[in-house]
């Protein structure tokens, strides 16, 4: 089954936008947000200029802005949550976030 729903936050006025798809594959892209990848069922594979991960259920990815990225599924039934959080928000800035520090992560349970 083929899922996409999605909340633009932006076009409300708020500083976040909320994804679910089953997503067969994007393209190389970079955000000006900080963007965090949650694998909600089987496995993607994450993709960034210095190499490939894989993401299964639970695990998430937090992409700092303007890196480089992709994710394509494994397999068919694969679903994944997607957040954008425009760090420039006031209700978001503090004092890491301010200092630009930000590194791209990969969090599992394992």
């Amino acid at each position: 089954m083929k899922y996409y729903y999605e909340f633009i936050g932006q076009k409300l006025n708020l500083p976040i936008s909320i994804c679910m798809n089953s997503v067969d594959n994007t393209l190389f892209h970079q955000n000006s947000d900080v963007e965090l990848i949650y694998v909600l069922k089987d496995s993607f594979v994450f993709s960034l200029n210095n190499g490939e991960y894989t993401l299964n259920t639970r695990d998430i990815a937090v992409i700092a802005p303007d890196v480089i990225h992709s994710i394509k599924k494994n397999v068919d039934s694969a679903v994944v949550l997607i957040i954008h959080i425009n760090h420039q928000d006031q209700l978001f800035v503090n004092d890491l976030m301010k200092s630009n520090k930000y590194k791209t992560a990969i969090i599992n349970d394992r």
